[in-house]
């Protein structure tokens, strides 16, 4: 087969037809109906459950209602990004507006919960039968508490409000700089305000829930302790970014559609059949959009939910990089698939392990490049790892000392904000412009987790090693995944 008659796209029959599939219409009325029947029949009665069974109802029916919801909102990301449309808008703020009336009335049923019942369900959950649930309503249970001691609840759900309309800004803002309709120093003006006002408001919930800071929420967040990513962290210091290096590979070299597949193919399949299979399976159910013609920004991302296929979307423009890139994709994907045993509660992993997983992926990549003596691959893994850490590491410690500063009121002003961030970056743009400041603060935190452990990773365990790390999905902290293989 020439890949260069295959359609990469996506194909989504496995969803539904269109808007006017009546599928799509009865899913929709069936979740209207479940959310209602769930709020009737808990509504006052979920804090009195005693018994296993009860709650594995509870908790079953909740996953019946995420899981159709999930499936009916990525249908309409997918038609929406594939061509926007006013119906496919309406649809999602009629999901939306339904799936906000249902959590805001699911919080109401779990904040009438007090401490004795915190501590039945904790005993009740070590039960083998909510294996599935566990560690996500551990996870619940812990957000509780913080809430419950809490000295302004109300500050803190308007707060969350206006974080969520920030974050909405922003990508309104970063879709109007790449269609050039604002240039470069207005939309630096404009999402500094952004960030300086995210970073207070972050800092301020920070407080209301009790945390020493906000980088100690953030990482409870992401599943791993403050300490355990220091570590990781001293570790890569000693390792890598004490090299200081800059070189990168030349992306210069233009791979035909035939050539850059191939390549995919025989470096999976060099390591293990399964994962050329799962490629294969990728590319012939139509489950990857590569964009190749009017690129206006490099973007990449998987998407997918339990019970539904993974589907990537990446701007591609076939050169070396996007090589690397796109198999960093595939095992996102990947990972989405072969954790589909999990509960919808745990298919949300940490970003550590997603990044570990991506960059394993990667350097099975370039293991195959080098042993093939590839022609157009010239540049050392090493090298351009080193790079890698050392702009997230730039990247993270300005957003590190930024919030600390403003939690000690030294950054009091947007000015002083901007000051800050011109003195101790590259570019007052690059920063502005990296996404994860605004949607995910400490997100470079994971490159370096990833960059770090992944070489010492891929020498010493096998394949079997890493798919049981992989399964592990959001089942389980970074610190109790990851601390037997350090």
């Amino acid at each position: 087969m020439y890949y260069s008659e295959l359609t990469f796209s996506w194909n989504l029959d496995e969803f539904y037809a269109g808007f006017d599939d009546i599928h799509f219409h009865q899913d929709f009325l069936l979740l209207q109906k479940l959310t209602e029947k769930f709020v009737k029949n808990y509504k006052h009665t979920f804090r009195t459950f005693h018994t296993s069974e009860k709650l594995l109802w509870f908790y079953e029916e909740n996953e019946r209602i995420l899981k159709l919801a999930e499936k009916i909102k990525y249908f309409i990301f997918y038609k929406n990004f594939l061509d926007i449309s006013s119906q496919g808008q309406e649809y999602l703020k009629k999901l939306n507006t339904l799936m906000l009336d249902f959590f805001q009335k699911f919080e109401k049923m779990l904040d009438e919960c007090d401490e004795n019942f915190y501590k039945k369900l904790e005993n009740l959950v070590q039960k083998p039968e909510f294996e599935k649930y566990r560690f996500a309503i551990f996870r619940w249970i812990t957000q509780k508490r913080r809430r419950k001691k809490s000295w302004n609840i109300y500050v803190f759900f308007q707060n969350t409000l206006q974080i969520q309309e920030k974050i909405h800004q922003y990508w309104t803002l970063s879709e109007e700089f790449y269609q050039t309709r604002i240039d470069e120093n207005a939309f630096c003006e404009s999402v500094l305000e952004i960030y300086f006002s995210l970073a207070e408001l972050r800092t301020q919930n920070a407080k209301i829930l009790g945390y020493q800071n906000f980088f100690e929420q953030q990482c409870e967040e992401y599943m791993i302790s403050s300490s355990f990513l220091d570590k990781i962290i001293r570790e890569s210091d000693e390792k890598y970014i004490s090299q200081n290096t800059s070189e990168r590979w030349k992306s210069d070299f233009i791979f035909w559609i035939d050539e850059a597949i191939d390549i995919i193919y025989n470096a999976l399949n060099s390591y293990d059949i399964s994962l050329w299979d799962f490629f294969q399976w990728m590319v012939t159910h139509w489950k990857i959009f590569l964009e190749t013609e009017n690129i206006t920004s490099n973007q990449a991302f998987t998407t997918g939910t339990l019970s539904q296929s993974p589907y990537i979307y990446m701007s591609f423009a076939w050169k070396m990089n996007d090589l690397f890139a796109l198999v960093h994709e595939i095992w996102h994907a990947y990972q989405m698939q072969y954790s589909q045993n999990q509960s919808i509660f745990h298919f949300s992993a940490s970003p550590f392990l997603w990044e570990f997983c991506a960059v394993f992926f990667e350097k099975i990549l370039e293991k195959f490049l080098i042993n093939q003596k590839y022609k157009k691959y010239d540049f050392s893994y090493y090298k351009q790892k080193g790079d890698i850490l050392s702009y997230s590491r730039e990247i993270f410690d300005i957003e590190k000392k930024i919030y600390a500063n403003i939690e000690q009121w030294k950054i009091k002003t947007i000015d002083d904000c901007k000051k800050y961030i011109s003195e101790n970056s590259s570019s007052l743009f690059d920063f502005l412009s990296y996404q994860h400041i605004i949607h995910s603060p400490f997100y470079t935190a994971t490159y370096i987790f990833a960059h770090t452990l992944v070489p010492h990773f891929f020498e010493k365990y096998s394949f079997a090693d890493f798919q049981k790390i992989a399964s592990k999905w959001g089942s389980e902290s970074i610190d109790s995944i990851f601390i037997q293989y350090l």
